[in-house]
């Protein structure tokens, strides 16, 4: 099932909370973007995560509604959670697959900076990269090329 990017957002949210620490709204598109890759990665064919696109922007991937609801925290810490849209579900207790995914990239990514995030996003070769030399700056990044981008993380020891 795919989600709303708000509902992961709130889920990374939720637990910097609980554990007393802060994110900022780069690290916070970074750790979706990341989530949704991995998401993909391991589901037949391109089962997005979340339902909205990534665009190739100048510092990587971003989701465009995520970044409007959290712009006004500049580069300071997220103090609420985002707003959801109520037609669709939050992220249940009993999808553990999902839950799974997001707890490793918390424990993975959690406590980097969004600079340092936004550097992973950034290689050559990266789907951000491919995106921005294919397209140009502000195209959607195709789910097939972030899909495949982490299998192949995967794979890699």
């Amino acid at each position: 099932m795919a989600y709303s990017s708000k509902h992961v957002a709130n889920y990374f949210l939720r637990r910097a909370f609980r554990e007393g620490r802060s994110l900022d709204p780069l690290q916070i598109q970074k750790l979706v973007y990341i989530s949704h890759g991995r998401f993909m990665a391991q589901q037949p064919g391109v089962i997005p995560l979340i339902r909205e696109s990534f665009l190739a922007w100048p510092y990587g991937p971003v989701e465009k509604k995520l970044y409007h609801h959290f712009k006004q925290y500049g580069g300071g810490p997220i103090k609420s959670l985002a707003s959801s849209p109520l037609r669709t579900p939050e992220i249940s207790a009993s999808d553990l697959a999902t839950l799974a995914i997001l707890d490793a990239v918390w424990e993975e990514y959690g406590e980097l900076s969004g600079l340092e995030l936004s550097r992973m996003t950034h290689q050559p070769g990266s789907p951000w990269a491919i995106t921005i030399k294919e397209k140009g700056e502000g195209a959607v990044i195709d789910n097939s090329l972030i899909r495949d981008h982490y299998i192949e993380k995967q794979a890699r020891p």
